[in-house]
């Protein structure tokens, strides 16, 4: 790739990090064969000892200090790669990047009324774009049972949260609902049908103000907005409250860490990484914000 195309990403840093990433991969095997031949041996010692009712804690205890180990040096080979990879591209566009930031419980229940008891935020990006003040995050939430035996997980979202905040303001609330997501969205007031047919095959529109709904859905953002639904192949559902619109695009992935299952410094891994960031930069210019709505 040409140095412009790599948008501030140094090459030899990415060199560095998959040679990292292979040493975690011998390191891991070698941990897994030893730890494996270390239960064989244990298991003997401690059947001559009369004692091999032990082994059952000794497997469980072995197994969870292999995967807590080797789950800690892959986190602490992507809080690298976010560093010098994901912050490098962020800042390339004139943003700002925070691996542990993100937005809030609060912002989530802007759009989503689900019954959570576990969740987290991080890799905001935020800035200005086109005179817009902007957030965007990964963003987790999940429903935690514990039964007797095992914890059961129920996924209620998890994707890219974005805010964005205007100067003027809006009288009403906006709901956009994407007809994929049956449950967990708000959607008060009544249902609005807009001007534009694939627009509503994909989304269902609630307002507390229907000539509000169609000053702020303009057709080019109802375009944009159903361009970005078909780009994503993913649920996506908006709010507009008052002077801030807020977007839930539901991935079911974290959409800034590499892929370690191949090579971190490939020409097919650094164009991913920057089209990560991109694709997700561009909402807000993509959805012309401040052209189409709050006009004078």
């Amino acid at each position: 790739m040409q140095a412009d195309e790599l948008k501030g990403i140094d090459l030899s840093d990415l060199d560095e990090l998959e040679k990292e990433r292979l040493a975690m991969g011998q390191k891991a095997f070698k941990m897994i064969v030893y730890g494996f031949l270390g239960i064989i041996v244990a298991s003997g010692f401690l059947a001559s000892l009369h004692l091999g009712n032990l082994f059952f804690f000794l497997l469980i205890g072995g197994v969870f200090y292999l995967g807590k180990t080797i789950n800690g040096l892959k986190n602490e080979l992507i809080a690298k790669f976010k560093q010098k990879v994901v912050g490098v591209i962020v800042k390339n566009y004139g943003l700002n990047f925070s691996a542990n930031g993100g937005l809030s419980l609060d912002d989530f229940y802007k759009i989503y009324d689900a019954d959570i008891n576990r969740h987290y935020a991080e890799d905001m990006i935020y800035g200005q774009i086109d005179e817009t003040q902007f957030k965007l995050c990964d963003f987790y939430a999940a429903k935690e049972v514990k039964g007797e035996k095992s914890t059961t997980t129920t996924v209620k979202f998890q994707g890219i949260l974005l805010k964005a905040e205007f100067k003027k303001e809006l009288n009403a609330t906006i709901y956009v609902c994407d007809k994929k997501r049956t449950s967990d969205l708000i959607s008060e007031g009544e249902l609005a049908t807009m001007d534009n047919p694939k627009f509503n095959e994909l989304f269902k529109t609630y307002t507390t103000d229907q000539i509000a709904a169609r000053y702020a859905l303009t057709p080019k953002l109802m375009e944009n907005l159903t361009a970005l639904r078909t780009k994503f192949n993913a649920p996506l559902s908006a709010v507009f409250l008052k002077n801030e619109i807020f977007i839930a695009i539901d991935l079911r992935k974290d959409s800034f860490e590499p892929d370690l299952k191949k090579p971190i410094n490939s020409n097919e891994s650094v164009q991913n990484y920057i089209a990560g960031v991109s694709d997700f930069v561009e909402i807000v210019r993509d959805l012309e914000l401040n052209k189409n709505i709050w006009k004078s």
